[in-house]
């Protein structure tokens, strides 16, 4: 008892605040750290007071005449009750990381070579003053990480959920302070002769050994409860009874005037998380503008993005094509708007589809003017149609076509030169062959024979020429 912090060791932050009445503070991994109180004010205070509460909070306590922090944190409710003759305000503060856990973002991690530390740290990047410990090895991430609609809470949370670990915030700071993965570092205590409860969570072994936890044992998952009267921080890493043990619940409440920590006490093992995923990203798709293409994959920088990477291969799902090359070979360009799609809640499964383009027709000869065209074109002006009249073929917008119509006319177009080259022969069958020209018309084969039709005759050149 010698170490006992009584209610007149505590003392809060507010102006006028007499005793507390009750107190209790809750500290479970993952959440953030929630204090609520009830004071007794100075009778004599004015209303005016309870509008003018700050935004911030800090309960502290005197120990060995040294004045520590207990909490500190953002009041999230006030409320001001008279009774009698006493004024009585309630409270309830959660610890900085609330903050993070406010805006919804959108953020993608395409650089799969980013280490954990680097994730953590472009986070918090947004928040100023801060302080994060990572307790994970600082491996690359190894694959595709993406950011959809959390707060950088809910986004922590998850991705650490990777790992089986999670976070572990602090509450003694006027910032954001917390702990990435369970602490390694051990705390110098003796609860050896402590009362204690010992329990065994079954349900939590049943749990974890049916989603890929499959080398626990029961022993892993019995548990201490036990009250003292020392402070020591969520996560924190005691010996206990010749086992290393961590601290993964803490309630903290005043007791016939006196602090009370109730503290529970496990084993590494029954401390991790099963990974989870962010529901809100199944069958959504994100707009994107193509960077690069590689074969069937492409890179791209997606809207919205805080980050705006483009260095992670997305598959592409082209109209169609086999896994031995056959079929269409049909891929973005550069600059090119698609889509990332996600069909499931895991972001690793993501691929790239074609984007429905915002296009308005130019007007009767637009290719998108009449919807019973269809049409495949490229930026170098190349397109192939089928249309009502039949099929068109077309090189760089109109200088050499080819159209097939339904009629059964067949019209090549070559403003500079038409070859005909096979390598055995060449047959042409009709009743009436037409050959125009402003200049000359010869037919030559190897063997010297030349046939000159100009203006000036026909000319004929071999060495036997029959006439009927």
């Amino acid at each position: 008892m010698a170490n006992a912090i009584t209610y007149k060791d505590i003392f809060l932050s507010l102006p006028g605040v007499l005793h507390l009445k009750k107190l209790v503070i809750q500290e479970n991994v993952g959440n953030h750290i929630v204090m609520s109180l009830q004071a007794i004010m100075n009778a004599e205070l004015d209303d005016y007071a309870f509008y003018d509460l700050p935004e911030t909070i800090s309960l502290n306590y005197f120990q060995n005449n040294q004045e520590k922090i207990l909490f500190k944190g953002v009041i999230s409710s006030a409320v001001l009750k008279k009774d009698g003759g006493n004024r009585i305000i309630e409270i309830v503060a959660s610890d900085a990381t609330y903050w993070m856990d406010i805006d919804r973002k959108t953020r993608c991690f395409q650089n799969i070579e980013k280490t954990v530390s680097e994730v953590i740290a472009e986070i918090m990047k947004g928040y100023g003053e801060s302080d994060s410990l990572c307790n994970i090895p600082d491996r690359p991430i190894g694959e595709l990480i993406f950011q959809y609609e959390e707060t950088d809470w809910e986004f922590l949370k998850r991705f650490l959920s990777k790992y089986n670990e999670s976070l572990y915030p602090a509450a003694t700071f006027e910032t954001i302070h917390f702990q990435a993965g369970i602490a390694t570092q051990n705390e110098d205590v003796n609860w050896d002769y402590y009362p204690y409860q010992k329990n065994k969570d079954f349900s939590r072994l049943a749990y974890l050994s049916k989603n890929g936890f499959t080398e626990l044992l029961p022993a892993q998952f019995t548990f201490y409860r036990l009250e003292n009267h020392d402070v020591v921080a969520l996560g924190s890493q005691i010996r206990y009874k010749g086992n290393l043990l961590y601290v993964s619940r803490i309630k903290r409440e005043l007791n016939n005037g006196l602090l009370v920590n109730t503290y529970e006490l496990k084993q590494k093992e029954a401390m991790l998380i099963e990974r989870f995923y962010n529901s809100r990203l199944t069958g959504i798709s994100q707009y994107a503008t193509v960077v690069n293409t590689q074969r069937d994959r492409v890179q791209v920088v997606m809207q919205k993005d805080l980050i705006a990477e483009s260095c992670y291969w997305y598959p592409f799902s082209s109209v169609s094509s086999s896994s031995d090359g056959s079929g269409w070979y049909c891929m973005p360009e550069k600059g090119e708007s698609v889509r990332v799609y996600f069909p499931t809640e895991n972001e690793s499964e993501a691929y790239v589809i074609t984007c429905v383009k915002g296009h308005v027709p130019a007007g009767e000869q637009d290719p998108m003017g009449n919807p019973s065209v269809r049409s495949i074109s490229t930026d170098a002006g190349n397109l192939v149609q089928f249309n009502d009249d039949g099929i068109l073929i077309e090189a760089k917008t109109g200088d050499a076509s080819i159209s097939l119509k339904n009629s059964g006319e067949i019209i090549v177009s070559g403003p500079l030169k038409i070859d005909l080259s096979p390598t055995t022969s060449c047959s042409l069958s009709a009743k009436t062959i037409n050959c125009e020209t402003s200049g000359l018309v010869k037919v030559i084969d190897d063997s010297g024979v030349n046939i000159t039709a100009g203006t000036a005759g026909v000319f004929l050149n071999a060495k036997e020429i029959h006439e009927n």
